[in-house]
């Protein structure tokens, strides 16, 4: 299957606070950092990277803008032990194009490492994966203009950004 993976980190208060990494079939093509504004740009597959980046920035730029939000809303409900650094929140956007032709997306969520929310735009439904995940969980499915973007970007970009690179 060929895929297009998005894995997002943000740290509200590091250096840099988010990055953003883009992955062609597990080939990376892309690697952003925010606040420097500075772009990595690997052609892979004949992937044209940067009509690719330019293509796609202001949504996944949007994407950190509110995983930045979420992570400010629930860290002081976190209270599970972590390592020394500052509380930091990935995600993930898988986009793959299934055997029948089709389009997929899902969507993967987790705090310091540890992915523990799932989250499937075609039906809606989020799932915890690990105890963990419960708050975290609860404020992203609380958040109604989080759900709508990642059911837009899953659903419509998702589609056309697969179709670009294939």
């Amino acid at each position: 299957a060929k895929s297009l993976d998005y894995k997002f980190t943000v740290t509200p208060n590091g250096q840099p606070w988010c990055e953003i990494q883009g992955q062609v079939n597990g080939n990376t093509f892309l690697h952003y950092t925010c606040g420097s504004q500075e772009v990595k740009l690997f052609s892979v597959l004949d992937v044209n990277a940067t009509q690719a980046w330019n293509q796609q920035r202001d949504t996944l730029q949007d994407v950190v803008e509110e995983l930045k939000k979420t992570l400010l809303d629930i860290k002081a409900e976190i209270t599970a032990p972590r390592g020394t650094g500052p509380l930091s929140l990935q995600s993930s956007m898988m986009c793959e194009q299934e055997s029948n032709g089709r389009t997929g997306a899902s969507w993967e969520f987790g705090l310091d490492g540890q992915i523990s929310v799932h989250f499937d735009p075609r039906n809606g439904n989020w799932a915890v994966l690990h105890g963990e995940g419960r708050v975290l969980k609860q404020t992203l499915a609380s958040d109604k203009d989080m759900t709508n973007l990642l059911a837009r970007t899953s659903v419509g970009d998702c589609r056309k950004w697969l179709k670009e690179v294939l």
